[in-house]
């Protein structure tokens, strides 16, 4: 009796598909006059197809893995192309603010136009978040990139 027990049974369980409405129900019960019983054969695989799944897995993880670093460096790429664009285009802006400032006698720069010299500060501040915030992705994008490499 007690080697009986350990003995693997197949598992049974009634499976019924009805149509009521126009609709496909599956239940354990018959849902309608029309229900039919599914037959579900579940067996165990054998050896070999498991560990062929098994490879097909580990093949496509590893393509998925590489795909991913591929993405990030090219994420990483463009993400530096804009890096330099703008450190371009904020000194581009500045230089087209000097232009209205002039250099006094004793050697200081000064202006006639009030407030330029705090809107250039704004624009530096504001480029330099932007290239901060570009840099930081990068940064994020790059502990991803030597995460997938472990």
């Amino acid at each position: 009796m007690l080697i009986s027990l350990l003995l693997p049974l197949p598992l049974q369980a009634n499976i019924f598909k009805c149509t009521v409405n126009g609709n496909t129900l599956f239940s354990d019960r018959p849902c309608a006059d029309n229900a039919v019983r599914v037959e579900i054969e579940a067996r165990q695989p054998d050896e070999t197809a498991v560990i062929s799944q098994q490879a097909i897995t580990q093949r496509f993880q590893e393509e998925s893995r590489v795909n991913q670093v591929h993405s990030l460096k090219q994420k990483n790429k463009l993400l530096s192309a804009k890096i330099d664009q703008l450190q371009q285009d904020r000194q581009r802006e500045l230089d087209r603010l000097r232009q209205r400032t002039y250099t006094s006698d004793d050697g200081r720069i000064a202006t006639r136009e009030h407030g330029l010299f705090e809107e250039m500060d704004r624009l530096d501040a504001e480029f330099q978040q932007q290239i901060q915030d570009l840099k930081q992705e990068v940064q994020h994008n790059q502990q991803q990139i030597h995460q997938l490499y472990q």
